[in-house]
């Protein structure tokens, strides 16, 4: 009648068993099997089983760190320690659960503040207007004609190395240089540094 064989049904009464007349009761191995189910996951919970990342977050959040740059900072200066690497979610699913002492440290918090949907609109037109888009470039650096008319891109390889190129459109004059990360800010030291 359950579609299961004899085997499935003896381990579930072995594994399960009630006070009852057939010895098995549906809601108490529903239990049983939640209670299991959060007894093996302990094990996988990084924050609570680690010392160290513990106290890492309990300290930054202290100074009002976000989970983000918490998660960000771990992730950079430490790249190879895989038992440090954490996500921002799991932070907040461990100061909302397990510290809520800590939550009052976050920038942002649960309910407390209403999302402007306007100024992030407004915000991302002011944006938009700052570019320098390239359709919108002068005819003459499209014939090119006169030398001095320069193009920047960014090349990320296989092994995650960040190089800034800059090629001259007229001669194909072509510079080059290494980056340590590919952010905004690097790459207009950078440029500055070689032009």
């Amino acid at each position: 009648m359950l579609s299961k064989t004899a085997s499935a049904v003896c381990q579930e009464l072995k594994r399960n068993p009630a006070n009852t007349k057939i010895g098995y009761d549906a809601g108490i191995a529903k239990e049983n099997t939640q209670n299991r189910r959060i007894k093996a996951s302990q094990g996988f919970r990084k924050i609570e089983n680690n010392q160290w990342l513990r106290n890492y977050i309990v300290r930054n959040t202290k100074k009002y760190w976000s989970p983000e740059q918490i998660s960000g900072r771990i992730k950079l200066k430490w790249p190879d320690i895989k038992d440090r690497q954490i996500g921002k979610d799991s932070i907040y699913d461990s100061l909302y659960e397990e510290r809520k002492d800590l939550v009052k440290y976050l920038r942002c918090q649960k309910g407390k503040y209403r999302r402007r949907y306007g100024t992030r609109i407004r915000e991302k037109q002011r944006e938009a207007i700052k570019k320098k888009r390239i359709d919108e470039r002068p005819t003459k650096v499209e014939t090119r004609e006169i030398i001095g008319h320069w193009e920047g891109d960014r090349i990320v390889d296989t092994d995650k190395q960040h190089i800034l190129t800059h090629v001259e459109r007229r001669s194909g004059l072509l510079l080059a240089d290494r980056l340590e990360r590919g952010t905004a800010e690097l790459t207009k030291i950078k440029t500055i540094e070689r032009f």
